[in-house]
Parts: C-alpha cells; sequence; structure tokens
C-alpha cells in the first residue's frame, strides 16, 4: 500500500511540474534570435547561437501569443518583415533586441515597401530598434478585414525615412509611422495603439493616422491613439496628422523644426482632421517654417470637442488655424498655452465662408510678439483672461457680423477691441526679458494681470502652463499663481508712441472696415 501511495505521489508530482511547464510556455512563448553577423537561416532560431540572419528568415515565422522575435544589437538588417500571427494585450507578441551595443538597424531601399508592416494584427510590441526606409515607410500598422488592436510602439528611433518634400501628402511611402486602414469588413478599424518614447528625424512626414472612409458604423473611427514622449524634429512635413480619429492624444513631447519645405502645399506639425475628443498638451512645438499654414496646431475639417493645452509654441509661422472650411466645428478649446514669435494666428475661415468655430473657447493664453490675429467664429465664441503684446503696427481683426463672448484680456501694443469687456491695456509685468526662457512668462506681483482674470467654464483643467493648480480666482495669461517679486516696469517713450500708433491704426481700420 506503500508503495502504491508513492507510486501516485510521484504522478501527481510529475503532472503538477508537467502542467506548470505548460502553463510557462504559454506565458513566455518561444523566444527567436536574429544576428545579421553570425547567424544562418539554416539555424532553429531558438537560441543566440542558433540564431537566424536575415529578416526574410525572421518574417516567415508564424508568431502566437507570447513569441518574441528578437535582432542582435549592433547589427544591420536589410529587408521588410510582414508580420504573421495575432494576439491581444494580456499576451502580446514583441519584437525587439538583445545584446550589448547600439539598436539594431532595420533598412529597405524598397519603393514605398515598410520596414515592418502589421496587416490586420493585433497584440504587438515593436520595441529598442532603429529603422530606416529612404524610399519607403518605417512601421505600417493597417486594417481590412478586422479591428487592429493592442499595438505598442516604442523607444525606437527612426530617421531617413522619405526625408525629402513630396505634394502627395497621401503617399503610404511618406510616413515614419503611419497608422491606416482601407476597411473591407464593416466595423474593421484601430484601437488602443500607443507610440510611446520613440525619436523621428530627418523624415517626409513623423507620424500619420487615418482612414480611408468617413465615420459610419460600418466604417467607424478609429479609437484610442496616444503618442507621448517623443522627439520629432527636423521634418519636410508635418510631425503628427491626427485624422479620422475618436480620442487622440499627444502629450509630453517635443516637435522641432517641422514643416520645412518650401514647397506649394499645406502642412502644420500637428495637424487634426475629422477628430472628435483631440488632445494636445505638455508639447513644445516649435521652428514650423512652410509658410502655407506652419502653425503649431491646426483644427481642420470635422474637428470637435478637442482640446490644445500647456503648449510652448515658438518661432512659428502662425501659432493655430481653426479652419472649418468644409464644415463648421463644435466646442474646441485653447488654453494655458504660451505662444512667442509666432506670427499670424486665425481662429476660424480663413476664406470668409459661412462655416464656422461654433462654442470655441480661447482663454489664459500668453501670447508674445505675434503679428496679426484674426477671429472668425460665431457668437458663442469665447475669448477671455488672455495677454496679447503684439508687434508694432500690428492688429486684432475681428468679423464684425458676430459679437463674441470676450472680457478681462490684457494688451499691449494693440488696442483692445470696443466690445472686449472688462479689459485693458497695460504692461503685464513678467518676470523676465529673455525671450527663449518660458520662466520669463510668470508674473511679477505687481502685475496688473494678478487675480484679474474670471471663471470661463466649470472645468478649466487640472493645472496652469507651469503646473500652478487652479482655484477660484484666477489671473490673466498662462500662469495662475502669486506672482514673483520684482520692481514695477514703466512703459516708455516709445512704448507709449507704439500704442498711440496702434490706436489710430486701429480707428481707420475701423472707419475703412
Amino acid at each position: 500500500m506503500r508503495m502504491l501511495n508513492k507510486f501516485f505521489c510521484i504522478v501527481l508530482c510529475l503532472c503538477m511540474i508537467a502542467s506548470t511547464t505548460v502553463f510557462a510556455s504559454a506565458q513566455t512563448g518561444t523566444v527567436y534570435y536574429v544576428d545579421s553577423i553570425a547567424g544562418d537561416d539554416s539555424n532553429s532560431g531558438l537560441s543566440p547561437d542558433k540564431a537566424f540572419k536575415t529578416i526574410e528568415k525572421a518574417a516567415s515565422i508564424l508568431y502566437y501569443g507570447g513569441d518574441s522575435v528578437l535582432f542582435k544589437a549592433d547589427g544591420v538588417y536589410i529587408g521588410n518583415f510582414g508580420v504573421k500571427g495575432t494576439s491581444d494585450a494580456s499576451n502580446p507578441i514583441t519584437i525587439g533586441s538583445y545584446g550589448e551595443g547600439a539598436k539594431p538597424l532595420l533598412t529597405s531601399s524598397k519603393e514605398n515597401d515598410p520596414v515592418i508592416a502589421l496587416y490586420d494584427a493585433s497584440g504587438w510590441i515593436i520595441e529598442n530598434l532603429e529603422i530606416t526606409a529612404p524610399k519607403g515607410t518605417g512601421i505600417l500598422v493597417y486594417y481590412r478585414n478586422s479591428c487592429v488592436k493592442d499595438v505598442v510602439i516604442r523607444n525606437v528611433t527612426l530617421h531617413d525615412i522619405q526625408n525629402y518634400p513630396s505634394d502627395n501628402y497621401l503617399s503610404s511611402s511618406r510616413a515614419a509611422i503611419r497608422l491606416m486602414g482601407s476597411p473591407v469588413t464593416p466595423g474593421a478599424h484601430l484601437e488602443n495603439i500607443t507610440v510611446d518614447g520613440c525619436e523621428i528625424y530627418d523624415c517626409g512626414y513623423g507620424i500619420f493616422t487615418g482612414s480611408n472612409y468617413p465615420n459610419t458604423p460600418e466604417t467607424p473611427y478609429n479609437k484610442n491613439i496616444i503618442v507621448e514622449n517623443c522627439s520629432i524634429h527636423d521634418l519636410w512635413d508635418d510631425a503628427f496628422i491626427m485624422s479620422d480619429t475618436d480620442t487622440i492624444i499627444l502629450r509630453n513631447s517635443s516637435i522641432i523644426n517641422t514643416c520645412q519645405s518650401s514647397g506649394v502645399y499645406y502642412t502644420a506639425p500637428v495637424w487634426m482632421w475629422g477628430v472628435t475628443n483631440g488632445l494636445v498638451e505638455n508639447c513644445e512645438i516649435a521652428g514650423a517654417k512652410n509658410v502655407l499654414d506652419g502653425m503649431a496646431v491646426d483644427f481642420d475639417d470635422h474637428t470637435d470637442h478637442s482640446t490644445f493645452q500647456y503648449i510652448y509654441s515658438h518661432d512659428n509661422v502662425r501659432f493655430m488655424w481653426n479652419c472649418p472650411v468644409h464644415d463648421d466645428h463644435y466646442g474646441n478649446t485653447v488654453r494655458y498655452c504660451l505662444s512667442v514669435n509666432d506670427n499670424i494666428t486665425s481662429n476660424g475661415a480663413g476664406n470668409g465662408n459661412e462655416t464656422a468655430e461654433h462654442d470655441f473657447k480661447f482663454y489664459n493664453n500668453t501670447i508674445v510678439n505675434g503679428s496679426t490675429y484674426n477671429f472668425y467664429m460665431y457668437d458663442d465664441a469665447v475669448i477671455k483672461n488672455n495677454i496679447f503684446i503684439l508687434e508694432p503696427g500690428y492688429l486684432m481683426k475681428f468679423n464684425r457680423k458676430y459679437d463674441y463672448d470676450m472680457s478681462n484680456n490684457c494688451y499691449w501694443g494693440v488696442t483692445k477691441p470696443i466690445n472686449d469687456k472688462n479689459s485693458f491695456i497695460a504692461l503685464p509685468q513678467f518676470a523676465g526679458e529673455d525671450l527663449t526662457d518660458k520662466n520669463s512668462f510668470i508674473l511679477k506681483a505687481c502685475s496688473p494681470c494678478i487675480g484679474a482674470g474670471v471663471q470661463v467654464e466649470e472645468n478649466m483643467g487640472e493645472h496652469d502652463f507651469f503646473g500652478n493648480s487652479l482655484d477660484s480666482t484666477h489671473n490673466i495669461g498662462c500662469y495662475e499663481g502669486d506672482g514673483v517679486e520684482g520692481e514695477k516696469e514703466s512703459p516708455t517713450i516709445c512704448d507709449i508712441l507704439v500704442s498711440m500708433f496702434t490706436a489710430i491704426s486701429r480707428l481707420i481700420s475701423d472707419l475703412f472696415d
């Protein structure tokens, strides 16, 4: 009997070990290794010393949830990786790296082809790689027959991806990362896509999202796309095209020296088109040069209920643009932003048509050394708690057809609009004089803007531009603190003459408008 019990115990233990092994295997999956120097495609690929050699071999494998394919550091891998296999967020498939040294470089010179392509493939992580594609795209996530979801692209460096201008903004070969689709099966779209900690430079486009069809039950918008902690710089064209998506976010990122092309087509660092619930926050956007658009952010056609906040915008052709050329916009907001040395800003349709921005809110922004400000919106527009410092000789322009809800703004270098209630012309009394230091635009305690603002809406955001919490007493401008010590600055004779000149210019403009 003892022998029988012992036998059963042994069998039970073996079963437990076997079940544990199966469970662990299901969780961890199979790891495949690729080594461009010491590898061989005749190998099993199941260990570093039995690594594959090429992308093509790695791409031939059918991957399952929990699997990984790892490229050895310092290697160069030439080819195209169209993935096989799909999974989900709970057990993703990973394309990554192993070993010490520089990120493995994946590249392709094929015309229009992506280096890594996910066609109707969910549950993938792409990480710790360097990607170039002089004639193609970097990473393509594409849907036709399914909802493609739970894709993460993180810590990937993408550069030299069609790094020359083109007038075909829909070309699939333009973007470092392209999130796109052409639905064949009803309901196909993208959902839960994250780009985190990536660097993109020397490319045509940066990140391009969208769909080839409008938002309908059969062809719904993409959903929940997040780009964060990224550095995007030195591009010919747009950094991030947000298109055809419900809930799309750009945050904690820098976008520097994009839109460098001199071609006769429109580009902007951040371009919203067909977006609902878009959010751009905690970003620095600077150096956009293209004269056609070239603004830090563009709220374009079919963009509703989107917010632009906590943004440091400087040295762009424009600060922002609300452009409902074909259809009206509803419920967009710009708040707690700092704009320095940006030129023209237009809020509303630029062509004077009857489409316009409804329920638009523009409050607690600090605008320094801008030029012309054009406001073309319906009566329900709210423009409050802003500091406007314009270059000498420039004007605030408003569509006189509408009576905006304007109040509690501070102006300098420009005459305040007649219908702007509780507003004034005064030096804001900034803490510093260095226009390249955003902290210069903190207010002194003696500033007339301290405590001079009003509550605009019930929820005005989590904090101000500088991270100060919000309370019931509001300042004018993007700073909501108590102010810092400093002597009150008096206007110079030159300042007074400029103010008089702008007042006369405005009077003449009103007479002939």
